[in-house]
């Protein structure tokens, strides 16, 4: 088993392909006004979920910056100290002038955040008290911004904040003020102003959503029968000769032909990304079954021509078995273990309550 797995995981493909993306024929796809308005409300009423509006917040924010290193602005505004004069110095040696290396950054040091974290500080005591921000900004003499909604899924990007504080925001609840959180940048205070939880539009709210996804889904069927079309003609012109040229019987139909780099499992490729569904596929065929069905992927439709295999390496068997067998030792106590909970579970038969509760 280890073996099987070692070859699994180290051997290599190469294949060609076509990919029929559904965008090609959304150009096609039209309805009248009244039959498609219908069409749309039924699709609207078979596939709501598609359509969820994800929990959003809006935000008020103080942002205290860092000042920048000596001799560097911050990108994100002036320094909270203010500039001295300059002053006229006399022409130094260049052995004697301070020099920073090639390629490193100047870093911040603890006291001059100092000034920032202190400042930070006394305006969350403030909002502890009154939690009126625009109050505590003008009190303390900073800007008080504010965003629109936006959601964990699709974050304000002008915004720049990491996802760790965008998870703890999300947790917050509305009016709450979140403690000062240090950034690369400098201090930041957060007060959640609107939270919206997740819901599903009403139709007559989305009638050009629910179209432009209607149209894309039956963009996506034409596709999906072209492909089913390209691989009957294919599968025609390989019976009619020994030679099963693949790239030149596709170019034949006037289709474009797509060749991966040499991979292996869990590899991204072009055009395809990283497609479990194109993986599994290409990796299923043999050299004497070397054309796959019709493989569905997020970027469209394929049909796959194996070119060729690069058999695993079985000198570096020994130095990598010891490891991959605890690795598979590890995989089949754990699906032990969880078979064994699923069938006590069964056995139980438990019932929850939960549903008729929140009724």
């Amino acid at each position: 088993e280890v073996l099987e797995a070692f070859r699994r995981d180290n051997e290599k493909i190469q294949v060609s392909y076509i990919l029929v993306t559904p965008e090609q024929f959304q150009k096609d796809v039209s309805f009248d006004e009244v039959e498609g308005d219908e069409e749309a409300q039924n699709y609207y009423a078979q596939n709501k979920n598609e359509f969820t509006i994800p929990p959003t917040i809006g935000v008020e924010y103080i942002n205290l910056n860092f000042p920048p290193p000596e001799g560097h602005r911050s990108p994100l505004g002036e320094s909270l100290t203010a500039k001295p004069e300059p002053e006229k110095e006399e022409t130094a040696p260049e052995a004697t002038k301070p020099a920073t290396a090639v390629g490193q950054t100047p870093t911040v040091t603890a006291e001059m955040k100092k000034p920032a974290r202190e400042k930070a500080n006394a305006i969350f005591q403030d909002l502890l008290v009154n939690p009126d921000m625009r109050a505590a900004g003008g009190k303390h003499n900073v800007e008080v911004k504010s965003s629109g909604f936006f959601s964990m899924e699709q974050p304000d990007l002008a915004l720049g904040w990491s996802y760790e504080l965008l998870i703890k925001l999300f947790q917050m609840d509305k009016n709450a003020v979140n403690d000062p959180f240090e950034t690369p940048q400098g201090m930041l205070i957060v007060k959640i102003t609107e939270k919206k939880d997740s819901y599903v539009p009403e139709y007559k709210d989305i009638t050009e959503k629910v179209a432009e996804a209607l149209r894309k889904d039956k963009a996506k069927a034409i596709a999906q029968k072209k492909t089913e079309e390209y691989l009957k003609l294919v599968q025609d012109a390989f019976a009619k000769t020994e030679l099963k040229d693949f790239a030149q019987t596709v170019k034949s139909l006037g289709l474009e032909v797509h060749q991966t780099p040499v991979f292996g499992r869990g590899e991204y490729l072009p055009l395809v990304g990283i497609s479990k569904e194109f993986q599994d596929a290409a990796f299923a065929l043999t050299e004497q079954n070397n054309l796959s069905g019709v493989v569905a992927t997020e970027t469209g439709y394929s049909v796959v021509h194996l070119d060729s295999r690069v058999p695993a390496d079985e000198k570096q068997f020994e130095e990598k078995k010891q490891s991959l067998s605890e690795k598979l030792l590890n995989e089949r106590r754990t699906q032990t273990f969880n078979d064994f909970l699923n069938d006590l579970r069964l056995k139980a038969k438990i019932t929850s309550n939960i549903p008729q509760k929140k009724q």
